[in-house]
């Protein structure tokens, strides 16, 4: 065996040295990096995208050995192989293939006697995952053999050789500047062992570093040509839109269109999805479909959500939207859109192909409204009668103050109500409560928007009627239909509804006649039809904002005039006592006709309600000298002392009352729980607290449920017991016949 020199090991007089790779990784990472980031945020599946049926490549690496070769001598490795692989189509992160190469060992000495040469075949399976569009990261490993030729072992030109195992671990970084073509760079540890134990020298491991560079067959998917338009988009339905719809739109789809796979493939994970540019925040999902098959198609409902920009457009604007559809063709996504043209209407129109369209426009959370309101209630305060029915007094006093501001009925000349009912396609106009309030006129769509908004907006729960050519207003007074004769002696005058009595108002003669007469109009329009039910409507307003949500308004100073406070409140006081004329007028009819105390002491309990306390304590009176020994009229009497602030002579009446009921046995019933809460009252607005709280516990030993909520005559902090009774004060308990 020749000695050779010492050389030192590792030097690499080429571009393959390990820190040449390491400058050219730098390299590529410092000029892609941006791009990469942009392409994970995509969330793309880069390796199903960009698959490739196969590949060819050349090869080129320099290894250096982790050992000692002979004589201590040190040898370039130069490796230069062709490499063929087939990634697996269902699976292209897998990638088998075989490699055949030729590797040259070259002594740095001066001596050539173990330069040889080896040629090579091996087969193998790398992973690589290409997390980017242009960057790719892998490992994986090949096993192979090798024959080696030595040509100088000796001197008469004998080839040795023998051979060899090669077992190689790769680790590789690839950059794909375009679909077809890869440079890779990698680091690869090789272990080489001989088979025939001839020459044994050149056992062991090598690490090295190279550059391959790989031609890709097969078709770059984002290439012009090979653009996907997968579906195709027909029958299209979509009608005119109207702003004041906006949020029935968002549950409720605006039209259809037919989609149809056109391709060989199956499309998967379709998503559809509508735009508007200006006036949506972001696109409406209308549609998930999982797969759509060759051939087939599949009718898909649009829906869309409006931003609050619908209601800033005036008459009719035609618009332009974009159906976007996303979904995945053959492992690539792809983003398709159809243009879709309709007309956009102003927040005034609407159709009446639902009347419940209307509710709509009806706006109780509009801040105008609720100032003028405020206005009204301020007005008529000091005329309100507290025992009778809210709702009645309020729906008196709107009435009244739109009558002050000269609201008046006016026919829309261009679309009358009439004419745009009959024809379900025509387009109305129906003003915002706001506008009919400023302009004071509208047609009677627009003053029953008006009127509903605000007693709506004082907490009275409204509804609205449609007959041929007409709709007007109807309102619930909470009163159940046993207790009609509490609001008007004619039943006639109302409409019973789940239990509750609605007072319909013809709300179009405003300005013509009192608020009775509306009602008496309204109430004769609802029973016209009675042999006819199927031609008229009813909608409560807040079932009908379920489905169609009042227009949302900006906040702004509309400058409203409010009318003379002072003739608010005596046009109200005026039409309330034709009210309780009426009410007790036929009461009082009632009691003389029947000439019986029961009739009388509710003639009597009435009056007082109603504030009418002559008439009251006659009617008590009269019951009295009937039957001496009525007590239910007695402690009535009791009880108009009470209102008229009179407490002591109030209280003797009770504390009577009560021996008397003690005497017979009494003293647990139903009489004697009122008539001892009727005594702590008394007690508590003459400042005996002491005694209130004692007869207030009486009556809880009788009913605590029924007294619990008089709870405040118990206190014995008085400032904060004081202010507790105050609304409670005109709540004295009278005794009915029917107890």
């Amino acid at each position: 065996m020749i000695k050779l020199p010492s050389l030192k090991r590792g030097s690499f007089p080429n571009i393959f040295r390990p820190g040449s790779y390491r400058f050219l990784l730098l390299s590529f990472l410092s000029i892609i990096c941006s791009q990469q980031i942009t392409a994970q945020e995509e969330k793309i599946d880069y390796n199903s995208y960009y698959r490739f049926p196969a590949s060819t490549g050349v090869v080129f690496q320099s290894m250096t050995a982790l050992g000692d070769y002979p004589g201590g001598d040190s040898f370039t490795i130069f490796d230069i192989s062709g490499l063929f692989t087939f990634p697996i189509p269902s699976l292209p992160v897998l990638q088998p293939g075989f490699q055949v190469g030729y590797i040259q060992y070259k002594s740095k000495s001066d001596s050539d006697q173990w330069d040889h040469d080896q040629y090579y075949g091996s087969i193998g399976m790398m992973y690589s995952n290409r997390f980017a569009k242009s960057m790719e990261l892998g490992f994986g490993g090949y096993t192979g053999l090798s024959q080696s030729v030595f040509k100088n072992l000796d001197s008469s030109n004998t080839s040795y050789g023998g051979l060899n195992l090669i077992l190689d671990a790769v680790l590789k970084l690839g950059l794909n500047p375009s679909y077809n073509f890869n440079l890779d760079i990698f680091a690869k540890y090789r272990y080489s062992k001989s088979l025939n134990n001839v020459i044994t020298e050149f056992d062991g491991g090598q690490i090295g570093f190279g550059i391959a560079l790989n031609y890709r067959f097969g078709k770059d998917p984002d290439s012009t040509a090979d653009i996907i338009r997968s579906l195709k988009f027909q029958n299209l339905q979509v009608d005119p839109l109207y702003a004041a719809m906006r949020s029935y739109y968002a549950a409720n789809p605006i039209g259809r269109i037919q989609i149809t796979n056109t391709e060989k493939k199956t499309v998967s994970n379709l998503e559809v999805l509508l735009f508007q540019p200006g006036f949506m925040d972001s696109p409406t999902h209308s549609a998930s479909i999982e797969k759509l098959d060759p051939g087939e198609s599949t009718d898909v409902e649009l829906y869309a959500l409006f931003n609050d920009q619908v209601f800033t457009t005036e008459g009719t604007t035609p618009l332009t939207a974009e159906i976007i559809t996303e979904y995945s063709y053959g492992g690539r996504p792809v983003r398709q859109s159809q243009p879709l043209s309709y007309d956009l209407y102003d927040k005034s129109a609407m159709q009446w192909d639902d009347d419940r369209k209307v509710a709509s426009f009806i706006t109780p959370a509009d801040s105008a409204l609720s100032n003028y309101t405020s206005f009204i209630n301020q007005s008529t305060r000091e005329n309100t009668i507290d025992a009778f029915n809210t709702p009645l007094q309020k729906a008196i006093k709107v009435y009244k103050a739109l009558d002050e501001i000269g609201l008046t009925y006016q026919i829309d000349p261009i679309t009358p109500f009439s004419s745009v009912q009959e024809n379900q396609t025509s387009v109305d106009s129906v003003s915002l409560p706001r506008k009919t309030l400023k302009t004071t006129t509208g047609d009677c769509d627009d003053i029953t928007v008006l009127y509903n908004s605000l007693l709506e907006v004082m907490g009275i729960e409204t509804g609205f009627i449609t007959v041929p050519g007409h709709i007007y207003s109807v309102f619930n007074t909470g009163v159940s239909s046993r207790n009609h004769d509490s609001l008007h002696p004619n039943e006639n005058m109302m409409i019973y509804l789940d239990g509750d009595i609605w007072i319909p108002i013809e709300i179009t003669m405003i300005g013509k006649t009192g608020f009775l007469e509306a009602w008496q109009e309204g109430a004769g329009e609802w029973h016209r039809y009675d042999t006819n039910p199927n031609v008229r409507g009813f909608y409560k307003t807040r079932e009908s904002h379920q489905l169609y949500r009042p227009v949302a308004l900006r906040e702004t100073d509309l400058g409203l005039q409010y009318g003379s406070a002072d003739e608010i409140a005596k046009g109200f006081e005026r039409e309330l006592n034709r009210l309780v004329d009426l009410v007790l007028e036929d009461q009082s009819r009632l009691a003389e006709a029947s000439g019986e105390t029961r009739d009388y002491n509710k003639l009597g309990i009435t009056a007082a309600k109603l504030e009418r306390y002559d008439l009251a304590e006659r009617a008590f009176q009269k019951a009295l000298n009937m039957d001496r020994d009525y007590l239910r009229a007695r402690v009535n009497l009791g009880n108009i002392l009470y209102l008229k602030d009179q407490y002591a002579s109030a209280l003797t009446v009770y504390e009577r009352a009560i021996q008397e009921l003690e005497a017979a046995g009494k003293n647990e019933s139903r009489s004697a729980l009122n008539i001892y809460l009727n005594i702590s009252k008394c007690h508590y607005q003459l400042e005996q607290y002491s005694l209130a709280r004692s007869s207030y516990e009486n009556a809880s030993a009788i009913s605590l449920d029924y007294s619990d909520k008089y709870s405040y005559l118990a206190a014995a902090d008085t400032s904060g017991a004081v202010r507790a009774a105050e609304s409670d004060w005109a709540n004295i308990l009278f005794l009915e016949d029917d107890e």
